[in-house]
């Protein structure tokens, strides 16, 4: 929601933009959408990438925490836990902007295109904005910039919040490893399971319904 509140904010400032001398969707009022959008759609995405980047944290902290919780209420009391502070969560700075401003530039090719069919077929200014604010996302159209960061983002937050939980199972491995095997009463199996709905990545969707059994956690395979 607060990602689709920044995409409105964008769109609802381009429809209130000097527009009131346009008479026709022509080369010259072409320029000047371009010009007036392409820029605020780079900030964008860095403000986009930015939430997004806050909301993966807190899911990390939340799996982590949450699972050791979890460990903690549903096993025996004599199983003992190692409790720990989370770790820092791993993430390439630079390339997880890069990732939202690949979609910004993504978006910015689009609209050169739209607004160029826009000119050619005479469309009217309002016809030209409809399509401008379906290809920034507005209007729950899945095909726009909106919902492809959105699916990003919601891949990024899921994936730190499992990772959490990851680091949480790793804080237990010393003592897993000196019993060489992981005890029934700590994990019963692991399962990867997607969201479940139209947005979901391909590769979360293809992963949906994995199993692996607990001695897995030993591995490298699940932990990566």
């Amino acid at each position: 929601a607060d990602e689709y509140r920044v995409f409105k904010r964008l769109f609802d400032a381009f429809k209130a933009a000097a527009f009131s001398d346009v008479q026709k969707v022509d080369s010259k009022w072409r320029r000047y959408a371009l010009n007036w959008l392409e820029p605020r759609l780079q900030q964008l995405a860095n403000e986009v990438a930015g939430k997004a980047l806050t909301a993966s944290r807190t899911a990390y902290n939340a799996g982590f925490y949450g699972k050791l919780w979890s460990m903690d209420a549903s096993t025996v009391p004599d199983a003992p836990l190692t409790i720990t502070n989370a770790p820092p969560m791993t993430v390439d700075i630079a390339d997880w902007y890069e990732a939202y401003v690949n979609e910004a530039d993504r978006g910015t090719l689009a609209l050169r295109a739209l607004t160029n069919r826009a000119v050619s077929e005479g469309l009217t200014l309002n016809q030209a904005i409809l399509r401008i604010g379906r290809e920034l996302g507005i209007g729950r159209d899945p095909r726009g910039v909106f919902y492809r960061m959105q699916i990003q983002t919601r891949t990024n937050v899921m994936h730190y919040f499992n990772q959490g939980g990851i680091e949480a199972f790793k804080a237990q491995l010393p003592r897993l490893q000196e019993a060489e095997s992981v005890p029934s009463q700590l994990l019963a199996g692991i399962e990867f399971v997607s969201s479940r709905d139209g947005r979901v990545c391909n590769l979360c969707q293809n992963l949906d319904g994995m199993t692996w059994p607990p001695e897995a956690l030993l591995t490298t395979e699940v932990l990566q």
